[in-house]
Order: structure tokens, then C-alpha cells, then sequence
């Protein structure tokens, strides 16, 4: 994934769209840096450029579902079962074009050119437990309470992704 520590707001505050009187603002506004005060670490680029050619698309399904089932044995024995399932699919999809400050084979924090990547990824975990529950009063006085249980759970973890540097036809994406 190719993240740097810039948010939007912040390239927002920093770019300077002021030209001198008589100046080309739309040439600025439309131009990926500033002409004027380019240098090799100078991470300022067009907010409107980075709002509209860098895609960071992430979708997501989760469900979490948990069930039980009490059952009597005897009137002083109670079995109870329950299980339960949680799913995380999620796909993030990410683009940046030659006009976004990491597909801009000018930028310093670019990849050489327009890139992106697709990643996929899954997560199930699952878990039973179970419990028997003794519950007995004797003489009306005295009483015996033994809980015995065991859990288990499992976990599963899958991920694929794929990804493109210099993308050589932009307009097809990754």
C-alpha cells in the first residue's frame, strides 16, 4: 500500500494557489505543483489533484452471529451449548493516476509512475463453548453447585493481493 503520513487537509494548507498580479490562477489551479517553489523534498501538490486521481475504495462484509441451546439431562443437570461465528470479507481497491502526488512520475513520494494495487482479505473466527451445570439441594439445607465447561475457537486468516507500477494504460486501472 503506498500511504505517506500527508492527510488532505494538511496538502490543502500547504499549497500555495497565489500568482503574481496578472498571473494564470487557472494554470496554477490546474497544475500538479506550484513551478515556484518545486524542490526534491518538497511533498506540497494540488489538493483538487489528490481528491480526484488518488482512489482508495474499501468495502467491507462483516456478520457476527452467536446462538445457544439449553437442554435439561435431569432436573438437577443442565447442558448449555452455545456457538458462535464472526466474518470480515474485505476488499480495498487503490489507484493512483500520473496527476496524484503518488502516481506522478515527478513526485518524490511517487512509484515512478501511475500504480495501484487490489487486496482481498478474510478473516472467520469461530468459537463453541459448552457447559454442564449440577444443581442439587439435599435436606432442604444443604446445596451442591458444579459448573464443568470447555471452550474451543478457531481462527482463519486469508489474504491475496496484487499490484502494478507503471501502468502503462491508466485508463484501464489495476
Amino acid at each position: 500500500t503506498f500511504t505517506t503520513a500527508d492527510a488532505l487537509l494538511i496538502s490543502t494548507w500547504r499549497y500555495r494557489p497565489l500568482t503574481n498580479i496578472g498571473g494564470d490562477v487557472n494554470a496554477l489551479l490546474n497544475a500538479a505543483q506550484d513551478d515556484a517553489v518545486i524542490t526534491s523534498t518538497n511533498y506540497q501538490w494540488n489538493p483538487m489533484l489528490t481528491a480526484t486521481q488518488q482512489f482508495n475504495d474499501k468495502t467491507s462484509n462483516l456478520l457476527t452471529t452467536n446462538a445457544y441451546l439449553e437442554l435439561t439431562i435431569l432436573p438437577e443437570l443442565k447442558l448449555r451449548s452455545t456457538a458462535g461465528i464472526n466474518t470480515n470479507y474485505t476488499e480495498t481497491d487503490i489507484f493512483n493516476t500520473s496527476l496524484s502526488r503518488l502516481g506522478n512520475p515527478n513526485s518524490t513520494l511517487g512509484q515512478g509512475g501511475p500504480n495501484g494495487s487490489v487486496t482481498n482479505a478474510k478473516v472467520i473466527n469461530l468459537v463453541s463453548e459448552n457447559t454442564l451445570n449440577y444443581n442439587k439441594i439435599f435436606a432442604k439445607k444443604h446445596s451442591v453447585n458444579v459448573v464443568a465447561g470447555f471452550s474451543v475457537g478457531q481462527n482463519k486468516i486469508a489474504s491475496n493481493r496484487v499490484s502494478a507500477l507503471i501502468v502503462p494504460n491508466e485508463s484501464l486501472g489495476v
